[in-house]
């Protein structure tokens, strides 16, 4: 199926309608659901990414699909998409700032300073992993996806 509304942790709430279109044929016990028939869900989870430890988490579900203008329940596996984590992003930045403060404390003056330069350069790369938030979970429009109708 291709989905018609775009979703995102950073911006759909649980309880969002969520719909999507059959990219081809689908048959079913005793019938088929033709390419182009309208597939509705829900949003059912939507956690925004938080700072340090918090990863955005978006789950969706579809319920119902239109078949000749009328709605029919379904149930289908969820859509469950959880942000990568960014903890060797966040370790990156705190050494990339500490091997910074190293250096311009070496410049600047010597040993004692290459030492003060990494604690300084380390909290200050620590001070901008705090600040940042994770990455978003997002589901464009235009996205093709496969679920398992399990009812």
């Amino acid at each position: 199926m291709e989905i018609q509304t775009a979703t995102s942790t950073a911006t759909s709430r649980e309880g969002d309608p969520v719909l999507a279109v059959l990219t081809e044929d689908v048959p079913l016990q005793g019938f088929k659901l033709d390419k182009g028939a309208e597939v509705r869900g829900r949003v059912l989870t939507a956690v925004s990414a938080k700072r340090v430890k918090g990863r955005a988490h978006l789950v969706i579900a579809f319920d119902a699909v239109m078949f000749k203008g009328e709605k029919l329940s379904i149930a289908t596996q969820s859509i469950d998409s959880l942000a990568a984590s960014t903890s060797g992003k966040d370790k990156k930045i705190i050494a990339g700032a500490a091997v910074g403060g190293l250096i311009v404390g070496a410049i600047k003056d010597g040993g004692k300073g290459a030492a003060i330069g990494t604690v300084v350069g380390a909290a200050a790369g620590t001070g901008a992993v705090l600040i940042m938030k994770g990455d978003e979970v997002e589901i464009p429009r235009g996205a093709r996806l496969s679920v398992a109708v399990t009812k």
